[in-house]
């Protein structure tokens, strides 16, 4: 196996993936009539659970078929979500996931915590796989509590709803742009890395507070100036 991450290194995989990404992230924020709601739901979903399936399986194994089998398994999870369940609430907890777990492994970094030293006695550089898990794990309670409590802010549930796509394309784009910084210098050493690059995981601490800032002074800019034009066409 270690012959076939040679080749993946040696060929750029990683600028190949980030530009997917980046790709992904261009079609959600695009003002076009041409990306209707549905298409950017689909995106958005499947995005999520392939990231969600490589995450998942990566952990349970470092081997190439395991990481396939799970990107596998999340593609088609998101295409059948996306077939047989269209309820846009589903994208705006993703949004509140995503903010929440990039606050998180803000403050991890900041405070210089590595769960992975702590409870295996060992580090991988910028890689913490325990403090994503735990970073994930929080960030998904943090986002059903969130919603459960705006459920009756009925008038900013309309503003999160009008700029959902916006904000996660935005989030998807600028990640993929700050991970090409990493580049050529890091490769991937192992398959389950693949999902760490879906995941924005490869951040230092100084790269994560760039995007929290960046996320948070978009966040006040379209609740302050709310893109009417963007909202007709999605």
């Amino acid at each position: 196996m270690s012959d076939l991450i040679n080749v993946y290194n040696q060929y750029y995989g990683d600028i190949i993936l980030v530009a997917i990404k980046i790709l992904v992230g261009i079609m959600l924020i695009i003002n076009i009539q041409q990306i209707y709601t549905k298409l950017k739901y689909t995106i958005t979903v499947t995005y999520s659970t392939t990231m969600l399936g490589m995450v998942i399986f990566g952990y349970l194994s470092n081997n190439l078929f395991i990481n396939i089998l799970g990107l596998i398994v999340g593609l088609m999870v998101g295409g059948l979500v996306s077939r047989f369940s269209f309820r846009e609430n589903i994208i705006i907890y993703l949004l509140f996931f995503i903010y929440y777990y990039v606050l998180l492994e803000c403050f991890l970094k900041m405070a210089g915590i590595d769960f992975t030293e702590i409870f295996k006695g060992m580090s991988y550089y910028d890689i913490d796989y325990y403090g994503v898990g735990i970073s994930c794990g929080m960030a998904i309670v943090l986002a059903l509590v969130t919603i459960k409590i705006l459920q009756k802010k009925d008038k900013l549930i309309k503003l999160i709803d009008e700029n959902k796509y916006f904000w996660i394309g935005n989030f998807i784009i600028v990640g993929g742009i700050m991970q090409l910084q990493l580049f050529p210098v890091y490769g991937i050493s192992e398959w389950s890395e693949l999902a760490m690059i879906l995941l924005n995981g490869f951040y230092s601490r100084e790269t994560y507070a760039i995007v929290l800032l960046e996320l948070i002074a978009l966040l006040i800019s379209r609740i302050c100036k709310p893109n009417k034009a963007y909202n007709k066409t999605t």
